[in-house]
């Protein structure tokens, strides 16, 4: 019982503490990456699923009215800590990333439509060796990205991250295949491109077991998983970010890390353009099809 109400309690906690942080930032406040184009269906996808989530924290709040005798409070150092892990960068810490306006210029055309991005990842390693570099504050460094939310996030509910020169898929609860397409130009690829196939034929898992099996021939095929990233080589990556619980800790107080994730399944192709002194890289990439994520149980 105890355990039932301090979940409850770090639900409520954090839904009214941290819904400005965690809500997607404004597609006119961060120029450096677009949000996927969102037709009338997924719209309203998305407004069920806030409906949804509001009824929950309803559904909540009044069991917890009406069975809290008082105790559990969770301590403001937790609260604190989740918000900061699961929050969006700010304007300023995407100024401190923000890709050249040379490269925004040239590709201006292709970023005009809006299942389309450009975003620079940090190479946090090389950072920490170079005077004068500093290590960008967000979570994640800058060096881990949703194509789900068009944005930074912290590794965990990332799609791709860039490390010591590579790239590779990343995130809990979260089926991630990536292959390299060679000198490709991303304005040649389209859903029917033969070299997507393989990513396209993938099942995504319907329950916990069959995603532990795949997770598990996974592990064994890490070339799929991973690729050095390369100045005008063009990469695709399938992720599956499934629905479903992913409970973490602090202190003896458990909470489902998806609530503070979109989920979904994406396939993206995307292109390293310029790589810089302090090893970053500029990436362009474009949203090839998404579709909702199933639920494990």
């Amino acid at each position: 019982m105890k355990t039932i109400l301090r979940f409850i309690l770090l639900i409520l906690a954090l839904s009214m503490s941290a819904s400005a942080q965690i809500r997607p930032a404004p597609r006119d406040g961060n120029p450096q990456v677009r949000q996927p184009s969102e037709n009338v269906r997924q719209n309203q996808r998305d407004l069920s699923r806030e409906a949804q989530r509001r009824a929950e924290m309803d559904r909540l709040n009044k069991l917890d009215r009406e069975k809290n005798e008082g105790g559990g409070k969770i301590p403001d150092w937790i609260k604190t800590k989740i918000t900061e892990e699961y929050r969006f960068p700010n304007e300023t810490e995407i100024n401190v990333i923000r890709p050249l306006p040379e490269d925004m210029e040239t590709y201006k055309d292709f970023l005009k439509s809006t299942r389309t991005g450009i975003v620079r990842f940090a190479n946090v390693d090389a950072c920490k060796n170079i005077k004068g570099c500093t290590v960008n504050p967000m979570p994640g460094n800058a060096s881990s990205f949703s194509f789900r939310v068009a944005n930074y996030r912290t590794p965990s509910m990332s799609d791709l991250i860039f490390k010591d020169g590579d790239f590779s898929v990343t995130g809990v609860l979260d089926h991630g295949y990536l292959i390299s397409l060679g000198d490709v130009s991303l304005d040649l690829i389209t859903n029917k491109y033969d070299a997507l196939s393989p990513l396209k034929k993938f099942k995504p898992s319907k329950n916990i077991k069959d995603f532990k099996e795949v997770e598990k021939e996974l592990s064994k095929k890490p070339e799929i998983q991973k690729a050095n990233g390369a100045v005008n080589n063009t990469y695709a990556l399938r992720s599956v970010a499934y629905n479903g619980t992913a409970l973490r800790t602090i202190s003896n107080f458990s909470y489902n890390a998806l609530v503070f994730d979109t989920r979904s399944d994406v396939l993206v192709v995307f292109r390293v353009i310029r790589k810089h002194d302090d090893g970053s890289m500029t990436v362009l990439w474009k949203l090839i099809d998404k579709h909702d994520s199933p639920m494990l149980k």
